[in-house]
């Protein structure tokens, strides 16, 4: 004999999972999506300071979903990078030499940042100060040392 009782609350309780899965997917789609706007946001003010040389998109002929990968670097690089905190630490501008290609050929290089310069300083380089921004970098600066 079919127990039709059973059988009704088995297929509401995938009925109510599948409502909750949905759910879920489209929340974390809405995330993604807020996320996604903001990183776009926070890029195009970086391009109307003229921080970043966007022709470079078209130079290089990028995809769209490689062009927010790489939008997504810039904006992490301006908001959390180690070279603005070692900035905010010591005062020294960092010498884009010193910092990652894949970020240096998206700056634009006749407006950057207060904390990146174009040129390496002789004095800052002679006394040894961008030997312990490599070091800060790296991670081997002794601790309590910045």
């Amino acid at each position: 004999m079919v127990n039709y009782k059973r059988k009704y609350l088995e297929m509401k309780l995938k009925y109510i999972n599948a409502k909750q899965k949905a759910g879920m997917d489209l929340e974390q789609d809405l995330q993604r999506l807020e996320q996604e706007d903001l990183i776009e946001q926070q890029y195009d003010d970086l391009f109307k300071n003229k921080y970043i040389d966007d022709d470079m998109f078209n130079y290089m002929n990028i995809d769209d979903t490689n062009k927010f990968d790489i939008k997504k670097q810039l904006v992490d690089f301006f908001n959390s990078s180690e070279q603005k905190k070692w900035y905010d630490k010591t005062g020294q501008q960092i010498p884009i030499k010193l910092i990652n290609k894949n970020i240096t050929i998206w700056l634009n290089i006749n407006k950057l940042p207060t904390f990146l310069t174009k040129t390496l300083d002789q004095y800052d380089y002679m006394s040894g100060v961008y030997d312990e921004y490599l070091m800060y970098i790296s991670g081997t600066a002794p601790p309590g040392s910045y």
